[in-house]
C-alpha cells in the first residue's frame, strides 16, 4: 500500500514538472486559435533603465537583476478580425500585484498605491508569481496591432512567463491543471500532512510518552504542513511583512526538529551533532525578529538557508548510512527520499534565488509527503512490532490470568467440597457431644462437677457456632437459600433474642436496651433474626464500656432498623473489610459461648450476604473512639392482629409422642433418641431406609401410630426425600423433621420446595424441641381447618391411632 501511494506521488510530481505546452503547439496542423506570445520590451518601473526587448518566459536574476521590485512588460498581439467569442489571457507566472492594460485600457489591477520601483533598497511589500486567466473583453480589442502592458511587482524570483490570448475554452482547460499541481494539490497534501502530523503527535504524546520519536516527528509534520497551507493561502500582498518574517522562523525551526529527529532515526538521538544544530538554528531563529522589522528577511534567508541545509546534511547522512545496512526495499525507498529531499531544497533555494527560470515549480511541497511518508513508514513499523510485542504480552498476561481464574476455581470447589465433607463428618459428633452433654448436665447437681461440665458445655456451644458459622456461609454461597417474605413484627425479633442478649450484657457489665416498637416490616423472620443477633453479638463483643440500643424508626414508608453501639469504632479504611470472612476487628472483648458467628470473622459476612439476598439496604456508620452504627432498611409492613401466645408445656413436653428416628450415624441415633426420651417421648430408632420400610410393613396403613418423623438427610443408599415418599404412601401425612449436616445446594433447594422443614447441624437440645413444638402445632392447625371443611356425614371419621 505504501510503495503504491509512493508510485502515485511521485507520478504526480512528475505531473508538474511538464509544463503546459500553448495550444497551437499541441496541434501544429490546424490553423492556431490562440496567439503566443513570446517576446516582449521590458523597462525598469520609472525609467532608470533603457528598454530593452526580452524573450519570454523571461526570469529577472538570469538578467542580472534584483528578483525584487517592480517592472513593465510591452507586448504586441496582431489580430487579422476581431475574434467572434470570448478571449482571455493566461499567465502562468503573473505577479499578485500587477496592472494589466489593453491598447491604453485597463484590464485588471491589484496595484495597491506605488511600491517602489526596480532599484529600489527598502523591501518590497509580499508579492510572488501565480498563475492568471484574465477575461479579454472584445471592446478592448481592434484589427490589426493590439498593444498589453503588463506592470508587475515582485517580492522575489521577478519576472514574467510566456503569455497566450485565444478563446477562454482553449485556455481554461490548461488554467485549471496549472492550478491544480501548484495550488490545490499542495494544499490538499499538506492538508493530510496535518491531520496525520496532528495524530501522531497526540497518539506519542498521550498514550505513548515514552516514545518522543513519534510525537516528534507529528510536530515536524504537522509545522510543515501548516507552513506549506500558510503559504499557499495566505502568501499575498493583503498580509503584512510579520507573516514573511514568521514564514522565516518557522523555515528555521522545521529544518532544526528534521535534524534532531534524523539523529533519532539513526539511532544516535545523543550525537554532539546536536548541540551543532541548536548552536546554528536557534540564534538564527531570534535574529529573525530584528530583521523583520528592519525589512532585511530577504537578505537573512539569503544567507542562512545554505548554513541551515548545510547544518542538517550530516544527520541526515547519518540516516542514510543506517538506511545503507537495511536489506529490503526500505533502503532503496529511504535513500530515494534523502536524496529527493536533499535536491528540492537546493533546488527551492536557486529558484527563489532567481537562478533558475521564473517557470520552476517549488518541488518541496510535493516532495515532503513522499519523504515523510517513508519517515512515516519506518516509525509505523516500529510502532507496529511495539504494538505485536504489548498484543504478545497482553496475550500471555490473558493467559495467566485465565490459568489463574482456573485454580482460583479449582481451589473455591476444593474449599467448597472440603466445607461440605469436613462440615458434615464433624457435625455428627458433635450434634452427638451436645445433645449428650446438654442431658449429663440435668443429672449432675453437684457445684463442682456441675462447674465442669458447664465448661464442657460452653466449648460444645463454641465448636456447634463455628461449624454453624461455616454452614451459613456455604448455604449462601451455594445459593440454595430462598428467602420467604412476609409481614415480621420487629417485636417478636426483639423478645427472641432479648434473653440471651441480656445475659451477654450482664456478662460483660453493658447496658443493652432493645426499645420497644409496634413496627412491622416485609421480610425473611428466620434469616432476619439471624441478622439481628448477629449484629447485636457484634456490638456487645466489641463494646468495652456504656452499652448497645436496637431500635426501629419509621421513615417515609420504610423503617429503619439500628443497632447502635458505644464501641471503640471502625476506621474509615477498614470499613469495607470487617465484612468479609474471617476478617475481625481489634479490641474485642472475650467471647462468650452461643454469642452467634461473632469473634470468629464469619457474623458481619454472614449478614450482608443474607441481606443482599433479601434485597435489604445495610449502610455504616462509624467513627473511631465514637462507636458504630448499622442500619437495615426494610420495607412497611402492617402489623397482623395480636396473638395470645400458649405457655410451654410443663415438665415433659413430648409425653405420649411416638417418634420414629432414622439416621445412618449410631452415635447421633443414640444420642437424639436419649433426648427424645427424656422429654417423655416414645421412640422407635431405624438406621437406614430398609429398616424402617420392614418396621412399616408391620403396622396397619393409615396412621400406622406415628405422630412425627425425624431423619436424617444423608443415608447409607437413601435420601430423607425417600423415607417421606415411604411414609406419606403408607401412613399419610405425618409431621417430618428433616436433620442434615449436608451442603448440598440441589438436595436442599428441593426439601425447601415442598416446605420439608430442615434443621441443620449441630444443633442445641433446645433448637430441637422448638422445631417439634412448632411443627406439630401448625400440623394440628392445618388438620382442624380440614376437619372444618369435611361434610357433616364425614365428621364422624377420626385418626386411628
Amino acid at each position: 500500500m505504501i510503495a503504491r501511494l509512493l508510485l502515485l506521488i511521485l507520478l504526480l510530481h512528475g505531473a508538474c514538472l511538464v509544463r503546459a505546452q500553448p495550444i497551437d503547439r499541441l496541434e501544429p496542423d490546424r490553423e492556431p486559435r490562440a496567439v503566443q506570445l513570446l517576446q516582449a520590451v521590458f523597462s525598469t518601473d520609472g525609467g532608470h533603465a533603457e528598454p530593452q526587448v526580452v524573450a519570454l518566459p523571461d526570469t529577472w536574476g538570469q538578467r542580472g537583476l534584483a528578483p525584487s521590485g517592480s517592472g513593465i512588460y510591452r507586448l504586441r498581439l496582431r489580430l487579422d478580425a476581431l475574434p467572434r467569442q470570448a478571449w482571455a489571457l493566461r499567465i502562468d507566472r503573473l505577479a499578485d500585484l500587477h496592472e494589466v492594460r489593453v491598447n491604453g485600457e485597463l484590464l485588471s489591477d491589484t496595484w495597491p498605491g506605488h511600491p517602489p520601483s526596480l532599484t529600489a533598497t527598502v523591501q518590497v511589500p509580499l508579492s510572488r508569481a501565480a498563475p492568471a486567466l484574465l477575461p479579454l473583453p472584445q471592446r478592448l480589442l481592434r484589427p490589426g496591432d493590439n498593444e498589453l502592458e503588463i506592470r508587475v511587482h515582485h517580492s522575489t524570483r521577478g519576472g514574467l512567463s510566456e503569455v497566450l490570448a485565444g478563446p477562454v475554452g482553449d485556455l481554461a482547460p490548461g488554467h485549471r491543471d496549472q492550478m491544480l499541481l501548484e495550488h490545490t494539490l499542495p494544499l490538499f497534501l499538506n492538508g493530510g500532512g496535518s491531520a496525520l502530523g496532528l495524530f501522531m503527535l497526540m497518539y506519542g504524546w498521550q498514550r505513548r510518552r515514552q516514545d518522543t520519536t513519534t510525537a516528534g516527528f507529528g510536530l515536524l509534520w504537522l509545522l510543515i504542513s501548516l507552513r506549506g497551507s500558510a503559504y499557499t493561502l495566505f502568501y499575498s500582498s493583503q498580509q503584512a511583512l510579520w507573516f514573511d518574517g514568521l514564514m522565516y522562523v518557522s523555515q528555521i525551526l522545521c529544518a532544526l526538529l528534521l535534524g534532531l529527529l534524523a539523529l533519532v532515526l539513526a539511532e544516535q538521538p545523543r550525537h554532539p551533532w546536536r548541540w551543532v544544530l541548536l548552536a546554528i538554528d536557534l540564534p538564527l531563529m531570534v535574529l529573525g525578529v530584528p530583521a523583520n522589522a528592519l525589512g532585511w528577511t530577504d537578505l537573512l534567508r539569503a544567507w542562512t538557508y545554505p548554513l541551515v541545509l548545510a547544518a542538517v546534511l550530516p544527520p541526515l547522512g547519518l540516516v542514510a548510512m543506517r538506511a545503507w545496512r537495511l536489506h529490503s526495499t526500505r533502503r532503496t525507498l529511504m535513500l530515494t527520499s534523502l536524496l529527493l529531499l536533499i535536491g528540492s531544497a537546493l533546488h527551492d533555494y536557486l529558484a527563489w534565488r532567481g537562478v533558475l527560470s521564473v517557470m520552476a515549480s517549488y518541488w518541496m511541497a510535493l516532495a515532503l509527503p513522499l519523504v515523510f511518508a517513508v519517515f512515516a513508514s519506518t516509525l509505523v513499523q516500529r510502532l507496529v512490532r511495539g504494538l505485536e510485542q504489548v498484543e504478545q504480552v497482553n496475550a500471555q498476561l490473558e493467559q495467566r490470568v485465565a490459568e489463574r481464574t482456573h485454580a482460583l476455581e479449582l481451589a473455591h470447589q476444593s474449599k467448597s467440597r472440603f466445607l461440605a465433607s469436613a462440615s458434615h463428618d464433624l457435625r455428627q459428633p458433635v450434634v452427638t457431644i451436645g445433645l449428650l452433654v446438654d442431658l449429663l448436665r440435668e443429672h449432675i447437681q453437684a457445684p463442682t462437677q456441675r462447674r465442669m461440665i458447664d465448661r464442657v458445655h460452653d466449648a460444645v456451644a463454641s465448636m456447634e457456632t463455628l461449624l454453624k458459622g461455616l454452614l451459613d456461609l456455604s448455604r449462601l454461597e451455594a445459593g440454595t437459600v430462598q428467602p420467604r417474605i412476609g409481614t415480621v413484627e420487629l417485636q417478636r425479633l426483639f423478645d427472641a433474642i432479648a434473653p440471651h442478649a441480656d445475659e451477654s450484657a450482664a456478662r460483660r457489665k453493658l447496658r443493652l436496651r432493645l426499645r420497644p416498637t409496634r413496627l412491622a416490616v416485609r421480610s425473611d423472620a428466620v434469616m432476619l433474626e439471624q441478622v439481628l443477633r448477629n449484629l447485636v453479638g457484634n456490638a456487645l463483643r466489641y463494646t468495652e464500656q456504656g452499652g448497645v440500643l436496637v431500635a426501629a424508626r419509621r421513615r417515609g414508608g420504610q423503617v429503619e432498623l439500628r443497632v447502635i453501639d458505644t464501641g471503640p469504632g471502625i476506621p474509615a479504611d477498614q470499613q469495607e473489610r470487617i465484612f468479609e470472612e474471617f476478617v475481625q476487628g481489634g479490641h474485642a472483648s472475650e467471647a462468650s459461648p452461643g454469642d452467634g458467628h461473632v469473634g470468629l470473622g464469619l457474623g458481619l459476612a454472614i449478614v450482608r450476604r443474607s441481606l443482599a439476598l433479601l434485597a435489604h439496604p445495610l449502610s455504616l456508620r462509624s467513627q473511631p473512639g465514637r462507636g458504630s452504627a448499622f442500619t437495615v432498611t426494610l420495607d412497611e409492613a402492617a402489623p397482623p392482629p395480636p396473638v395470645v401466645a400458649a405457655p410451654p408445656p410443663p415438665g415433659e413436653p413430648l409425653r405420649h409422642w411416638r417418634i420414629v428416628l432414622v439416621d445412618d450415624d449410631a452415635q447421633v441415633r443414640a444420642a437424639v433418641s436419649a433426648r427424645l426420651a427424656a422429654w417423655g417421648a416414645e421412640v422407635e430408632s431405624h438406621a437406614g431406609l430398609a429398616g424402617f420400610r420392614q418396621w412399616l410393613a408391620l403396622r396397619p396403613r393409615g396412621h400406622a401410630g406415628i405422630d412425627f418423623v425425624v431423619t436424617d438427610q444423608r443415608l447409607i443408599g437413601a435420601s430423607a426425600m425417600e423415607v417421606i415418599d415411604a411414609l406419606r404412601s403408607h401412613a399419610g401425612p405425618v409431621p417430618v423433621l428433616v436433620i442434615t449436616g449436608d451442603t448440598d445446594g440441589s438436595e436442599l433447594a428441593r426439601l425447601q420446595a415442598q416446605a420439608i422443614p430442615v434443621l441443620h447441624k449441630p444443633f442445641r437440645a433446645e433448637a430441637l424441641l422448638g422445631m417439634l413444638m412448632q411443627i406439630r402445632r401448625q400440623h394440628d392447625e392445618r388438620q382442624a381447618e380440614r376437619q372444618a371443611r369435611r361434610p357433616p356425614g364425614a365428621a364422624a371419621v377420626t385418626d386411628r391411632r
